[in-house]
């Protein structure tokens, strides 16, 4: 198998680039966006002999061909996507000429929604927010233990009081990884908190928030009241992605830019990952797919999320999410 590195402007257009020099039997095994310049990289390869055919049934994904249009919008209806976001998606698919379903949906994908890592800064405090039982203080626990384990150093502050077992959950992985656990019960005592860290990575664990209370979204932002912040939306895979499309508004309204999706192996509708408004105002960031502490969360491409959409659609469960990361 002979293996072979592309480099464009988008994920798609690497791809094309790749078929183009490697012939319409090229397999496109990863792709990922430059860190150290604006593009992306596509590895792909190309059989040489039949011996390869095993490690092709591997690595090359089947997803069905079909009229795209229609076989999109069956799909993304499945997966509980709102009928605005389906035309759009739709429409823009149609620009790319790649004969598979799975790279125009890809390269529409890549048209209408952003994507990067969860890269919190030094001083600047990174809250950790959603509506009830998304999963916040396990994403908090998440991240503080990758980070952590990276070498950085890293404060953790809770802000929910209210909730029966979110300190204990954190404090009890706070003890493991040698840390303090930070209370604040005012906004006061968060400011004070966060100026004695500011060398620090900060994680800031909240409440869960009613997107609908006038109260609960008041109180949310006087915590981050005279604070230069960021803010991470936690959204659950199973809730509803019409009502998490509401949400994601809302808390964009809030200063949220980024979103993580979690609980994505506990269902196999995954619309609410695409959850975030039309127009790359909210990042897509990564996702959990299962319920331990330590295991590593998984970032997405518009590659990966139109392997996983198309493939969850085609054997209407839910795919194996770790074998695209």
């Amino acid at each position: 198998m002979k293996l072979k590195k592309f480099f464009a402007d988008s994920i798609p257009e690497a791809i094309s680039e790749a078929r183009e020099k490697l012939g319409d039997n090229a397999i496109i095994i990863s792709s990922f966006d430059s860190k150290r310049k604006r593009g992306s990289y596509v590895t792909a390869a190309i059989e040489q002999d039949s011996s390869d055919k095993y490690l092709n049934d591997i690595i090359n994904m089947e997803v069905k061909k079909s009229d795209s249009s229609n076989y999109f919008t069956t799909c993304l209806r499945f997966h509980g996507l709102e009928e605005k976001k389906i035309n759009i998606l739709n429409k823009n698919a149609k620009n790319f000429i790649e004969k598979e379903d799975i790279l125009k949906l890809a390269g529409s994908i890549d048209t209408n929604f952003k994507f990067e890592k969860i890269k919190p800064k030094i001083g600047v405090p990174l809250f950790i927010s959603g509506p009830p039982g998304s999963g916040k203080t396990t994403v908090t626990a998440r991240i503080a233990t990758k980070l952590i384990m990276s070498g950085n150093k890293v404060t953790v502050v809770t802000t929910d009081s209210v909730k029966a077992g979110a300190y204990e959950q954190l404090n009890s992985l706070s003890k493991i990884l040698k840390i303090n656990l930070n209370i604040a019960q005012t906004p006061n005592e968060l400011f004070n908190i966060i100026n004695k860290k500011k060398d620090s990575l900060i994680l800031v664990d909240t409440p869960g928030i009613n997107y609908l209370s006038e109260e609960e979204i008041i109180d949310f932002e006087s915590f981050k009241e005279n604070l230069q912040s960021e803010t991470l939306l936690v959204l659950s895979a199973l809730s509803n992605p019409l009502e998490t499309s509401d949400i994601s508004e809302t808390f964009l309204k809030l200063g949220a830019s980024k979103i993580h999706i979690t609980h994505t192996d506990c269902s196999k509708r995954l619309g609410v990952i695409l959850s975030p408004p039309i127009g790359k105002k909210m990042s897509i960031c990564e996702i959990s797919s299962n319920p331990f502490i330590t295991d590593s969360i998984k970032p997405l491409n518009p590659l990966s999320l139109a392997r996983i959409l198309l493939e969850s659609y085609k054997n209407q469960s839910n795919p194996e999410l770790n074998r695209y990361h």
